[in-house]
């Protein structure tokens, strides 16, 4: 008996420091690399709070493509390949706001933390033309168009056009994005941040976005769902 309260004293005297350190850190910084079914982007985030759980705010810059999408190889078998009916790239900036709940946190004898959050806030989806090299039947050579389904064929397009040479013609589309993710930190001690995160994402907007060219059998969507996974670095102060 006097063992095993032996032991628990020396247990609780080790995890007293790592408590007290957590209740001193009452910010944060988080930068992550973020994959989905439906692009790729950045995650950078401020935390402020208890440690256990802060709020979270954050700005999302990643790029946004509809799950039809499918690269093909231009006529000739030369050229960049390129996306048959695609009309407009699409960069989503999200700023948004949210918390997270660590259901576990590190201690002397585990340095794994598992975390839920959820976060939302508005999205800016900024549309760009998707730009071709096409081949000008009137000038007899190869030009950089924006794609038109009503003038260029499969038979006409050289490839896509690179992101220098592609001209810019933004418009943007406000809208809403929300997300909710499960995660686990596994860096060593309680300022250093390390997680690989798993989320569900949607991005909602008033009108269809105008990603691909429309048909009687194909529409574009108001609505984006995704799942992510995000590589999360950061440190606690």
């Amino acid at each position: 008996m006097r063992r095993i309260s032996f032991l628990w004293l020396v247990l609780w005297q080790s995890i007293l420091p790592l408590v007290a350190q957590q209740e001193d850190l009452q910010g944060g910084f988080t930068l992550g690399w973020q994959i989905g079914q439906r692009g790729m982007g950045l995650e950078v985030a401020g935390l402020s709070g208890s440690y256990t759980r802060p709020w979270v705010f954050g700005l999302d810059i990643r790029n946004l493509r509809d799950l039809r999408e499918a690269l093909i190889t231009p006529y000739g078998q030369q050229g960049r390949r390129y996306v048959y009916g695609k009309t407009h790239h699409c960069l989503i900036l999200a700023p948004t706001a949210g918390v997270i709940r660590s259901l576990g946190t590190h201690g002397s004898l585990s340095s794994i933390s598992l975390q839920v959050g959820a976060q939302a806030g508005p999205a800016l989806a900024l549309l760009n033309p998707y730009h071709l090299v096409v081949y000008d039947q009137t000038s007899l050579s190869f030009v950089i168009r924006p794609y038109d389904p009503a003038q260029h064929v499969y038979q006409t397009i050289a490839g896509r056009s690179g992101w220098v040479s592609s001209p810019l013609d933004l418009r943007a589309q406000v809208g809403a994005t929300a997300r909710v993710y499960i995660q686990t930190d596994m860096a060593r001690g309680v300022r250093n941040i390390g997680a690989f995160r798993f989320g569900f994402q949607a991005d909602i907007f008033p009108q269809s976005l105008p990603l691909l060219a429309t048909r009687p059998d194909l529409a574009n969507r108001r609505l984006y769902l995704s799942a992510t996974l995000s590589l999360i670095t950061g440190s606690r102060w």
